[in-house]
């Protein structure tokens, strides 16, 4: 938990977004007493780089673990900071899209908008190339992580080099 949110504290374009209180400005949530992983988040961002130079307890998002990830409901247990990280990036994902509508059926495009998508998230694109007329056809999914075969590369650049396999159909 330490790890994941030391380092999404330091990630310029989110700690600017937040301590620019972009999200808490216009968020229903505080006013309504509702949770919101982004909120909380903002708060402890603020707290860490602009409080105190002590150390930082994140005491509120431990309470609201069970919320951030169904997996998180007891404390104390050693968890994966992969899965923290995915579940954590998930539930400020969906405080983002809630600032706006209680709608959580928007349009796919609308929903990868949020600051959330902008700057962890990409598309992965699948080609298919006809073997006869060599038409090709291309789908873009978006996706928040990778994951790499980092086995045998000595790089993270080897790894990603690696990624990408063409097969016959």
């Amino acid at each position: 938990l330490n790890s994941v949110l030391l380092m999404l504290t330091h990630t310029q374009p989110l700690q600017k977004y937040l301590l620019n209180r972009e999200h808490s400005t216009t968020s229903k949530a505080e006013r309504e007493g509702t949770f919101c992983a982004l909120s909380l988040f903002e708060n402890h961002v603020r707290e860490a780089l602009e409080g105190k130079k002590t150390a930082v307890r994140p005491g509120k998002l431990l309470r609201h673990l069970p919320q951030i990830g169904s997996r998180f409901k007891h404390r104390g247990r050693q968890e994966d900071a992969h899965e923290f990280l995915l579940q954590f990036l998930d539930a400020c994902h969906k405080s983002a899209l809630k600032q706006h509508t209680s709608d959580q059926n928007l349009p796919r495009p609308v929903q990868l908008t949020t600051v959330i998508h902008k700057l962890f998230g990409g598309f992965l694109r699948s080609q298919v190339q006809c073997l006869d007329c060599q038409q090709t056809s291309n789908t873009f999914d978006p996706f928040l992580d990778v994951s790499l075969e980092v086995q045998h590369a000595s790089t993270v650049e080897k790894a990603l080099e690696g990624f990408p396999k063409s097969e016959k159909l």
